[in-house]
């Protein structure tokens, strides 16, 4: 098992399987058609444009094996799909069904680097405000000791984010941010009774 974040389907290695469908279809029998393949919980399944005549299937790694299973479920289903050859002259095209693209895992520092600047902005302006705002309690109170609160609850949510292997993702990072801003507002009202 390797240690550290677990970047999940979305930030981890994976393969991305593109179908083209050219005809009306439910992303419910992609998505049952995976499962049968890939197994519960080992995929996800979206529509890649606004047109919904294209889906991608997101997995940790997939095999020939699976990828030919998938195309023979597709081409039962999805007769638009069906594989032709084309021979021009003496050489023969065959049209691939499922498009495989290998993503490489994302470093996470590339994951929160946008949230850096702001977060950096909003933390320096709360401390200047709670400076302001807790003068009468002095430096230490009003000023150090909610800056180390924030400072060591972030910690222990990061600990504990790497140490259960919780797949990190946009929403993890977002609700560090929520979380920030709502610690501040809570540090002001203890303060403030």
């Amino acid at each position: 098992m390797k240690a550290g974040f677990n970047l999940g389907k979305d930030y981890g290695y994976s393969e991305k399987l593109v179908v083209e469908i050219a005809e009306t279809f439910e992303i419910k029998d992609i998505e049952e058609m995976s499962k049968e393949v890939f197994g519960e919980n080992n995929y996800k399944v979206e529509y890649t444009n606004d047109f919904k005549d294209e889906v991608m299937i997101t997995v940790k790694s997939v095999t020939n094996e699976q990828k030919e299973n998938l195309e023979n479920k597709l081409e039962e289903k999805y007769t638009s799909l069906k594989i032709e050859e084309q021979i021009e002259g003496e050489e023969t095209h065959t049209h691939e069904i499922i498009r495989v693209t290998h993503m490489p895992e994302v470093e996470v520092y590339d994951l929160i680097k946008a949230y850096i600047k702001p977060v950096a902005i909003s933390l320096i302006a709360s401390i200047i405000v709670f400076g302001i705002f807790f003068r009468k309690l002095g430096v230490l109170k009003g000023v150090i000791l909610p800056l180390l609160l924030v400072i060591l609850i972030n910690g222990v949510y990061v600990s504990s984010i790497a140490i259960t292997r919780i797949p990190v993702n946009e929403y993890v990072i977002s609700l560090r941010s929520i979380c920030i801003c709502n610690e501040f507002n809570c540090y002001s009202n203890i303060y403030k009774n």
